[in-house]
């Protein structure tokens, strides 16, 4: 009842509250009415004289049999249906038996002998041929310089200077290596000798020097 009555007071709004009441007061009038109802239906017996119409009596009827003059009339006999006889299907005949033919015995076969296998041939690699090493020398080729002569024209000679004819150096020649599957040659310049001419004075001949 506690619970009851905190949720009417404290959970429902006014509104709901108004609501339910009026649903509660419509079910608590009606149901007086719905028992005062039965109550009248049961109670009050039907009014002698009234239009209340007559409920109809049910009545049975019984059939009439008549029974039939007993008759000994033979009842026909069921004849026996024919069988049907199952046709009779011809008998397969045997056939005749295959001879087995004689096989043809194999020939042996060859085994084939091994065949010898051939052994790898060495191939020679050539050998790498050295390179020369050789260091050419600078031949110098004599030059024939004219020898001044003093003509006495004057009492002090005058030296005359003849320019020298530089001279062409001999050319080396350049080895040739035959190349080689394995080896490789590397052909390295060879240094060309150089001349340096000194001047030269009247009546002296000039000396080259060579140089490497």
């Amino acid at each position: 009842m506690q619970r009851l009555r905190h949720w009417w007071n404290e959970t429902l709004t006014p509104r709901q509250r108004s609501m339910y009441t009026t649903f509660l007061v419509i079910i608590g009038l009606t149901i007086p009415c719905y028992i005062l109802g039965f109550v009248l239906l049961f109670a009050v017996e039907p009014l002698p004289g009234g239009n209340a119409t007559p409920a109809p009596t049910a009545t049975f009827a019984e059939p009439k049999i008549t029974p039939l003059p007993p008759t000994n009339t033979p009842l026909p006999t069921a004849t026996r249906a024919p069988t049907n006889t199952p046709p009779q299907e011809p008998t397969n005949t045997p056939l005749p038996t295959a001879t087995r033919v004689p096989t043809r015995t194999a020939l042996p076969t060859a085994t084939p002998s091994p065949s010898p296998t051939p052994s790898p041939t060495i191939t020679p690699s050539p050998t790498p041929s050295p390179l020369p090493s050789a260091t050419p020398t600078a031949t110098i080729a004599p030059t024939d310089t004219p020898v001044p002569t003093a003509t006495p024209t004057s009492a002090l000679p005058t030296p005359t200077t003849a320019p020298p004819t530089p001279t062409q150096p001999p050319e080396t020649p350049t080895p040739t290596v035959a190349p080689s599957p394995t080896a490789t040659t590397v052909s390295l310049p060879l240094p060309t000798p150089t001349l340096t001419v000194a001047p030269t004075q009247v009546g002296v001949q000039p000396s080259p020097t060579p140089t490497p």
